[in-house]
């Protein structure tokens, strides 16, 4: 997992918010606003999936929060919330879902870089094998997935 290191709310998301009082999501990820938003995640990412760091583009990617908007409602329009995510229903953001814990490990973390490491096999494990978060955070985002190892 690569740290991401965050940027401004692009000005046209924090207009379309203000005017937006009601919206929910699905009618956002039908506007020009919601590509906008995800184009420049997908920019500050380097074109890879926050949490796998596989290839994403436009057309391969959605916009996850990091929070679920289920148990995290007032997070739902936070850009600081948002990691573009790959698509694949295995791993990352689908795999997650609704399974946030304060404990995660999150790209947006200093040091996330520092608490993951690689077997020759190509599984990905925690630097400390006691670090209990980094391992449920392997799971919940099926980091060891066949398709990733």
């Amino acid at each position: 997992m690569r740290h991401i290191t965050r940027q401004e709310s692009p000005e046209v998301f924090e207009k379309w918010k203000n005017n937006s009082n009601s919206a929910n999501w699905r009618d956002f990820q039908k506007t020009d606003v919601y590509r906008t938003v995800k184009d420049c995640l997908i920019t500050q990412q380097n074109s890879l999936c926050g949490y796998c760091e596989i290839a994403v583009q436009m057309d391969s990617s959605h916009i996850e929060h990091l929070k679920d908007k289920h148990n995290y409602p007032d997070h739902e329009f936070d850009y600081d919330n948002f990691i573009a995510s790959c698509q694949w229903t295995d791993s990352c953001g689908h795999k997650k879902g609704a399974n946030y814990f304060p404990g995660f490990v999150s790209p947006f973390d200093d040091n996330c870089e520092k608490r993951f490491t690689y077997t020759w096999k190509g599984k990905i494990i925690p630097v400390d094998e006691n670090d209990s978060d980094a391992i449920k955070t392997i799971k919940i985002l099926g980091l060891n997935c066949r398709r990733l190892i």
